[in-house]
């Protein structure tokens, strides 16, 4: 499975490979298929039961395996993730107006992640098995004129510990943890930019290896085998997607014609890796990698947009995708 740091923009680049034919029919898909609810949904994730969370009328929700859904919590809360045993991690709007991480049981019973004093808000962004969540707490530290973020994981009992940062570290983006313990994301700085990060289950950093040294990167998704997907910026200045074996090594998946640029957004036990990617025409559609290569196209609705969020290990896609009135639908696919 895996959470996404939300809608991405890609950068438009010409990028030249070859699109291996057999590889694409494996991803063959069916959808998508848009699920009961608000316009302006989203789907975020969806655990191996089938069970599917994301937002819709401004609200927390959670659809079933028959594509019934139901509000997990009052309007102004947000479900980012769920774990196989159905705990959903996600966040509510304080009556400040700043966002607090929590977590929903099985029961419907909301609890609030603790943050220390001097916390802006908190964000959750991706839970596991065991209870873990992963998230970043908003922060001002004395003597800065701007808001800093912190990456920080709950344990199951509520109690936070901090993940590591550079010493120069100016934000911090969470988007995935696995059932280890392991977290990818986004570490920024002004002087080098985003890099995609890895952080072991003892919380310590390590920076995952460019396309071109210099250039961005980001790491959006990771299964338990320990492969991390997300992008790396190309020589000419493309997104290309990626991925990174538990070596850290790392293979461009590339974006052969007719796209113009891709990010890998999630990654399940079985290798399969979905994404975004952008047309020559300006469009962005949900997309798949085969196990071995290629890029298929997931479909998208009477829109211009499609992106996906997560997959689980039986190959059913969730995501969001755009009607022609600019209207976000939840939908979901399934690879075959």
């Amino acid at each position: 499975m895996k959470r996404t740091s939300g809608q991405l923009a890609v950068v438009v680049g010409t990028v030249v490979a070859v699109l291996s034919s057999t590889a694409a029919a494996q991803a063959a898909t069916s959808g998508p298929v848009v699920l009961p609810g608000c316009a302006g949904s989203s789907a975020s994730d969806v655990n191996n039961r089938g069970v599917i969370v994301g937002v819709s009328c401004g609200q927390a929700v959670r659809w079933d395996t028959k594509g019934r859904y139901t509000a997990i919590d009052t309007s102004g809360s947000e479900a980012v993730s769920i774990n196989d045993r159905g705990t959903v991690a996600g966040l509510v709007n304080a009556s400040s107006g700043s966002a607090r991480a929590v977590r929903w049981e099985r029961d419907g019973r909301r609890v609030v992640l603790p943050v220390p004093p001097g916390t802006l808000q908190s964000l959750a962004r991706a839970i596991n098995n065991s209870g873990s969540v992963v998230g970043v707490l908003d922060v001002e530290p004395p003597g800065l004129p701007r808001q800093r973020s912190k990456p920080v994981r709950w344990a199951a009992d509520g109690t936070m510990s901090e993940l590591e940062v550079s010493p120069v570290n100016d934000y911090t983006v969470i988007a995935d943890v696995n059932d280890s313990g392991a977290v990818v994301g986004v570490s920024a700085t002004s002087a080098a930019g985003e890099t995609a990060t890895l952080w072991d289950p003892q919380g310590r950093l390590t920076h995952l290896p460019p396309l071109v040294e210099g250039r961005a990167s980001g790491a959006y998704g990771i299964n338990d085998a320990g492969t991390v997907v997300g992008f790396a910026m190309a020589a000419d200045g493309a997104w290309h997607a990626v991925k990174w074996d538990r070596h850290q090594r790392i293979t461009d998946l590339g974006s052969p014609p007719p796209w113009n640029g891709s990010v890998a957004q999630a990654i399940n036990n079985r290798g399969q890796v979905v994404g975004l990617a952008a047309t020559t025409t300006g469009r962005y559609h949900a997309v798949a990698w085969g196990r071995r290569g290629g890029i298929t196209d997931l479909g998208v609705l009477s829109g211009d947009y499609g992106t996906t969020a997560a997959i689980n290990d039986f190959g059913l896609v969730v995501g969001a995708a755009q009607t022609d009135d600019f209207a976000n639908h939840a939908v979901y696919w399934r690879l075959r």
